[in-house]
């Protein structure tokens, strides 16, 4: 498989309508979108919604929701989940497979707005974000966010046995961080409202997972070593939050043993997150037994693969690469897979280089 970066999607404009399926075999997929600091922040953080858009074979499901407050978006609900948990769903037929993504919102509205013509829902999960929240707090909603999902997915035609978990950027850390809690959790014998044991496999799309080796990088880049040290709950804090660390633990081998499989994507040409972050990661992993896989992609930085390339239109081949592991013991899947009509382009190839020219990321 060519070496590519997953990306998640923000809210989709519209959803299109579409006849009903007669494939009984469906993914849901949840990708949850994370970032260290936000470009803007939530007027009130106790405020974050849960979006769906629908397709008409949704409505009657989506309409055993309360919604608690509607926006001006095209067949859509919204609902609070918890205290900030923002969850988006996007759906053509019933019996989807799962992707739960926590991504830039962008890119959660372009990659469900593709993955959606495959049969695959996409659920955004949303988080307090910084200096609403700190590590702990965006760690427990995304936690609540996936728990919303493996219970509440069935009702929109989604099938809670093929959820997947995807994280982008920050949100990759995140939504590791929260795998090995949850691990934790349940290795101990804890109650729990969800279980990593049902999570079909995890995919990081250019992520950190070691802080202790990435704080001074960081700060190299722009993210203040003082900022980055309040999100994280101080400099005690970061072994933590740090994936790559904490599965080293042999105390919690029993809880490693749970993790699903996990796919490392990166861009080699990143430089907001480098790619040896996940390659460092993946050799961890290995070395603890867990079933890891390494996608690169040469010479991609950390915005082409979530941003540029999805606007690109034609062939996508990071959400390729996606669809090709989420479907590939399901023959009918891939078959339909190679049928699918090519992306329209959406910006100008000029603007796109522009664009990647003047990113700070």
């Amino acid at each position: 498989m060519a070496s590519t970066e997953i990306i998640p999607v923000i809210q989709h404009p519209s959803s299109s309508s579409s006849s009903s399926s007669s494939s009984s075999s469906t993914t849901i997929s949840a990708v949850v979108h994370t970032m260290l600091i936000k470009e803007y922040g939530n007027k009130d953080g106790n405020q974050h919604p849960f979006l769906l858009h629908l397709t008409g074979q949704a409505t009657t499901a989506a309409a055993n929701f309360r919604p608690q407050r509607r926006r001006q978006v095209s067949r859509a609900l919204v609902h609070n989940v918890g205290r900030a948990v923002a969850v988006t769903f996007l759906a053509v037929r019933l019996c989807f497979k799962v992707l739960q993504c926590l991504c830039y919102k962008a890119w959660g509205s372009l990659l469900g707005s593709q993955l959606s013509e495959r049969d695959i829902i996409v659920a955004c999960l949303d988080y307090r974000n910084f200096p609403q929240g700190t590590m702990s707090d965006m760690i427990k909603d995304v936690s609540q966010g996936i728990s919303f999902v493996f219970n509440n997915i069935a009702e929109y035609g989604g099938d809670p046995n093929r959820i997947y978990l995807m994280g982008q950027s920050a949100g990759a850390h995140i939504a590791a961080c929260t795998l090995i809690e949850q691990a934790i959790k349940e290795a101990g014998g804890e109650s729990v409202s969800w279980s990593v044991s049902r999570i079909k496999a995890y995919f990081g799309l250019s992520g950190g997972y070691n802080l202790i080796n990435l704080k001074d990088y960081f700060h190299g880049q722009g993210l203040h070593r003082s900022i980055f040290l309040s999100i994280m709950e101080g400099e005690e804090s970061l072994q933590r939050f740090s994936p790559e660390v904490i599965v080293q633990d042999p105390k919690i081998k029993d809880a490693v043993s749970l993790l699903p499989h996990l796919t490392l994507f990166h861009g080699t040409a990143d430089y907001s997150i480098p790619s040896d972050a996940s390659k460092s990661f993946a050799e961890v992993l290995e070395r603890t037994g867990v079933n890891v896989e390494t996608v690169l992609y040469k010479g991609k930085t950390h915005t082409d693969l979530f941003v540029q390339d999805p606007m690109r239109g034609g062939k996508d081949q990071l959400v390729e690469d996606l669809i090709f592991i989420i479907n590939e013991n399901d023959r009918d899947a891939l078959a339909t897979d190679a049928m699918a009509r090519q992306r329209r382009r959406l910006v100008p190839e000029l603007l796109l280089k522009l664009a990647r020219n003047v990113s700070p990321f």
